[in-house]
């Protein structure tokens, strides 16, 4: 089957996935979604196909949502109710993380170029990454008041820790090859001409392992998990929830609270009210300061857990 925006290939038992979007740095656009939901479905179900590869074409790995055609549907879509939108972000991007999360085969990401935003989840939804010496990582969201909504806050604390996610979710860093293989986000770093070479070679290594083997691997992940980490780690239903609530809340849930906040730091209400409405849904107004962008996210999650005092 063709897909559009994606590349899809098969051989020795290893699916290779590209993203074909170079021009864009590989954004995900609606197309690139379907097809990559379709595409894990398939994989999933073709008993031939014993490991997947995702890499990206051109000098990209994925540059994240396709901010343009976000920033249009938003700007036609204001009076969207809360409701559509918590349902277009489950119906939408958050059906690649749980695709990901349920399918039994290996899955490797040769991250050969930028990983940022979405991109960067993409890349933290395979099991193994191997970079270029040319990849860079960052959960960017925070730098347009965004919420990670397509698995970053799932799971980044369960690849480097919740301290380290902290970090680099509050802060929107981005960082490179080198240190993302020190903080353990990836397991290697190649010269760029090399990678692919290299994660075929590790592809073809796994696809020779005992079938199912990922399965009982998961399986037992799972039983450690909710014996001991279910308090810290909630599971993949509950954090598309929390995301999707998290986004109802910065379009319907504008409290009083939060206005007080933000009119303690010098905006008057009608500041306040652009701040938090343009701020965390428009993606094309970049005019909300960082640190306004760090202390609201930290606020509405506060809120929400009823954690604040």
């Amino acid at each position: 089957m063709e897909y559009k925006d994606l590349i899809f290939e098969k051989q020795d038992g290893i699916a290779t996935v590209i993203l074909n979007r170079p021009e864009r740095l590989n954004a995900l656009s609606a197309d690139m979604q379907d097809g990559l939901v379709s595409v894990i479905q398939e994989i999933q179900m073709d008993p031939e196909i014993k490991v997947m590869v995702l890499t990206g074409a051109g000098r990209g790995f994925c540059s994240g949502g396709d901010v343009r055609r976000m920033g249009e549907t938003q700007s036609s879509g204001q009076d969207r109710h809360p409701f559509d939108l918590r349902e277009g972000y489950r119906f939408g991007i958050q059906r690649i993380p749980r695709a990901m999360s349920k399918l039994d085969k290996p899955t490797i990401a040769a991250v050969n170029g930028a990983a940022v935003g979405a991109g960067c989840d993409l890349a933290l939804m395979c099991d193994i990454r191997i970079a270029s010496d040319a990849a860079r990582f960052g959960e960017t969201y925070v730098r347009v008041g965004l919420n990670p909504g397509n698995g970053g806050t799932y799971f980044l604390p369960r690849i480097v820790g919740i301290q380290k996610a902290c970090e680099l979710l509050f802060t929107g860093d981005i960082i490179d090859a080198q240190e993302a293989l020190r903080i353990g986000l990836v397991s290697k770093v190649v010269p760029a001409e090399e990678l692919m070479t290299v994660t075929r070679e590790l592809a073809l290594k796994i696809a020779k392992g005992a079938r199912g083997a990922k399965a009982h691997v998961q399986c037992d992940a799972l039983l450690l998990d909710e014996h001991s980490q279910s308090d810290t780690y909630p599971s993949m239903e509950v954090y598309e929830d929390d995301v999707s609530i998290m986004h109802e809340a910065t379009v319907n849930r504008v409290t009083d609270e939060q206005l007080f906040y933000l009119r303690s730091r010098g905006l008057d209400e009608e500041q306040a009210l652009d701040l938090i409405l343009a701020g965390f849904l428009d993606p094309i107004s970049r005019e909300l300061p960082l640190d306004y962008a760090i202390e609201l996210n930290r606020f509405i999650r506060l809120e929400m857990t009823g954690s604040v005092g």
